[in-house]
């Protein structure tokens, strides 16, 4: 969604967190990490 490579990590990363039953997901980022972790997350619900 955010158009960056990193979008291909971040919707592997989601998707596990929400398969092992995590209820949070973080980084530490400024960039381009950031708005595709909160971009899935979102997406994610």
């Amino acid at each position: 969604p955010t158009f960056s490579f990193k979008d291909r990590v971040v919707s592997v990363a989601v998707s596990k967190a929400l398969e092992f039953g995590f209820d949070t997901v973080s980084c530490a980022s400024t960039g381009n990490l950031a708005n595709s972790v909160a971009a899935h997350s979102a997406e994610a619900g």
